[in-house]
């Protein structure tokens, strides 16, 4: 399982990271009772099922099951192996990896990071050589030195192999990090970018995850080329110049202006608005809203006045509403035809983009607006049909009720009647599968949640549940028995090649409903109706064999002490649990 990795290290990596802490970083909690919250980064949703409990160091998606630890979480958001998470997790805390074997490297990600932080120092470097046809097109941007400077820009020449010849040792990292493409037949790898404007993606730690690409020659295709998904770099969970937003505002910017392109964002913090981000060719997701919330109480989406915007931000909305009552102020900004912000800035100067985007129109407002524009012909009962598929996805709340006060407005409707419309029952269909809670598991989530209680079980009871259930306890048990101070999230990491490791991840947020003072006493009172129900079964197993074929000597005696170990006080207690 950890290979020369000391499982002990593994338990005290695991112990000291707060797993909170470790998530929120790449996707952003929000604190609800006992638990943080949001949206499941592992796959996709409109409202928040993704829990950490922060006393047990574990996450749970009600919506698609996935849970774990600290290891997990990393393995499956960072996409990296065991060896490669347990370094990560390492690196963070400062801590160096006891490893036997000095030929193992597990510091792939470390290696990532610093070959782009070395390709980006090739690119700026020949951007500084300047070359003509890039001279050309920065004055034609009017870009000056401070911005160039401030967002790292450079360029990438036109040798398709100049990041072999700069990394020539580094070729697995640039094939992971996406910057170079293998040819077929041919062992040699050609840049991905050539002769492009390159603008280097940083998260918001500051950290170089990847690069854009904009073409200097409009007759290359595409205009735009971002690098491909990787370890680093997952472009929905990203935003463009989020990392300058949070420089220039001390990480609390009065709004955050979400626009479509990566120029855009550099010009309006050029001209004194520091307030803009981008995604990178993807619609605003969940993420990046929750992302954004987590700087600002205000988020404005401006987009282009023509078709391709209008639509940009009609999937803006759709993924904004089911998180509207958490949103303290989302708007929508659209410029005149046939300008962006960058064009429009340039002509008529930050304060007229300044008042232009005090004019932008609230979500509810602009979402009425377009209900009306495309189905207000068609009748009220168009009308309810269609705001009925966005509004049920949103419970009761603040940013309900501005919605419904504005679809009354255009349908001349009671709000509260309105309401009555809309909240009709989704499809049973829809609805997941109810699984049974048995004893079974119910003691199993017990002992997973607190580790702890497994020292208070008589010793009589754990050899007897583990004759019945080795496949289940043996192994569970002779954990505890040698590691007592184990935690949940520790105790986990044991089954990571067990048949149960899964079963475990989602028991850990089984809600059992059982108060912590009475939990030893229904562990035990599960454990000895189960020995119960398995001496009832070998009974009526001899008892049949009696009345049909008769019982020999050994049999008769083993039916006479089966009788009287049945007689286990606390087992009527235990029965309520079936």
């Amino acid at each position: 399982m950890s290979g020369t990795i000391p499982q002990s290290f593994i338990d005290d990596i695991i112990f000291k990271t707060d797993l909170v802490e470790l998530i929120d970083q790449h996707v952003p909690l929000k604190k609800t009772g006992s638990n943080f919250v949001c949206c499941c980064p592992f796959h996709q949703e409109k409202s928040p099922s993704f829990n950490v409990n922060q006393q047990k160091q574990f996450f749970y998606c009600f919506g698609c099951g996935t849970g774990g630890n600290a290891v997990k979480f990393v393995m499956l958001y960072l996409q990296l192996s065991f060896p490669e998470t347990i370094e990560y997790l390492a690196q963070k805390l400062g801590i160096k990896i006891p490893d036997s074997s000095k030929n193992q490297d597990y510091s792939a990600l470390s290696q990532l990071d610093k070959v782009l932080q070395k390709i980006q120092a090739f690119y700026r470097d020949n951007l500084y050589q300047k070359p003509e046809q890039l001279v050309q097109y920065l004055k034609s941007r009017k870009l000056n030195s401070q911005v160039i400077n401030t967002f790292q820009l450079g360029y990438a020449p036109s040798d398709p192999y100049q990041l072999s010849k700069l990394c020539p040792s580094a070729t697995k990292e640039l094939l992971d990090g996406g910057m170079v493409i293998k040819q077929e037949h041919a062992q040699k790898c050609f840049a991905r970018f050539k002769q492009r404007l390159m603008f280097p993606i940083i998260n918001r730690k500051g950290t170089i995850i990847g690069f854009a690409g904009r073409v200097i020659d409009a007759e290359h295709k595409p205009k735009y080329l971002n690098s491909p998904e990787t370890k680093l770099f997952h472009k929905q969970k990203e935003l463009y110049g989020l990392y300058n937003v949070l420089q220039a505002n001390n990480s609390q910017p009065e709004f955050i202006l979400v626009v479509e392109g990566y120029l855009d964002v550099i010009s309006l913090f050029q001209f004194g608005i520091p307030n803009a981000v981008a995604t990178m060719g993807t619609a605003t997701s969940t993420y990046h809203l929750q992302t954004l919330t987590k700087y600002t109480n205000t988020i404005i989406f401006c987009f282009d006045g023509d078709k391709a915007g209008k639509q940009a931000a009609w999937r803006a909305l759709e993924n904004a509403i089911p998180m509207y009552n958490q949103l303290a102020s989302v708007k929508f900004l659209f410029l005149p035809d046939n300008y962006d912000p960058d064009t429009y800035i340039r002509e008529f100067g930050a304060n007229n983009f300044k008042n232009f985007i005090n004019k932008a129109l609230c979500l509810h407002v602009y979402f009425a607006q377009r209900i009306q524009q495309e189905f207000g012909n068609n009748g009220t009962q168009k009308i309810v049909l269609e705001v009925q598929k966005y509004l049920q996805k949103l419970e009761n709340g603040p940013g309900k009720e501005l919605l419904l006060t504005e679809i009354a407005k255009i349908t001349r409707l009671d709000p509260y009647r309105l309401n009555q419309w809309l909240d009709k029952p989704l499809s049973a269909q829809a609805l997941p599968e109810k699984k049974s809670v048995t004893p079974l598991r119910i003691a199993i989530a017990l002992i997973i949640q607190r580790p702890e209680l497994f020292q208070e079980l008589s010793t009589n009871i754990i050899t007897e549940i583990q004759a019945l259930y080795p496949d289940k306890f043996a192994f569970l048990f002779n954990i505890l028995r040698k590691k007592p101070q184990l935690q949940t999230a520790s105790l986990i990491e044991y089954f990571r090649d067990n048949d149960l490791y899964e079963v475990l991840n989602k028991l850990v947020f089984l809600d059992h409903q059982i108060h912590e003072e009475k939990q030893l006493t229904t562990l035990n009172e599960i454990f000895e109706f189960l020995i119960k129900q398995s001496l009832t079964k070998q009974i009526d197993e001899l008892l049949s064999k009696l009345k049909h074929n008769g019982l020999d000597a050994d049999e008769k005696l083993l039916l006479q002490k089966l009788l009287t170990r049945r007689q286990i006080p606390g087992i009527h207690s235990a029965e309520k649990l079936l």
